[in-house]
């Protein structure tokens, strides 16, 4: 079974972003940056489809990279545009890119 990006949010007391992925009998599950990848390196083993793993890890590394630059408001608000975004559609939008400056 492959697994959903439900949604991204912020773990307060570590400051680091985090991943919901559902799977198809409705479990749930939360995931940091590290278990992602982790499970993305071994989806032949799981016998998964990478493709919600890499989503949210391309979330999760936009998220952290503003975290660690303190720049939480702006975290946040990538954090409540994908989760919009999803809520609104079955379809998930591809990641954002931002541009530098």
């Amino acid at each position: 079974m492959n697994p959903n990006l439900k949604k991204v949010l912020i773990e307060p007391e570590i400051l680091a972003g985090k991943a919901i992925l559902k799977w198809h009998d409705n479990t749930e599950k939360v995931y940091s940056l590290e278990d992602l990848r982790y499970r993305l390196g071994n989806c032949s083993e799981f016998q998964e489809d990478g493709n919600a793993y890499q989503l949210a890890i391309n979330y999760l590394t936009v998220i952290n990279s503003f975290l660690q630059k303190n720049q939480i408001k702006f975290a946040e608000y990538v954090v409540d545009r994908y989760n919009s975004w999803h809520e609104k559609s079955e379809y998930v939008i591809e990641t954002p890119i931002f541009y530098r400056n």
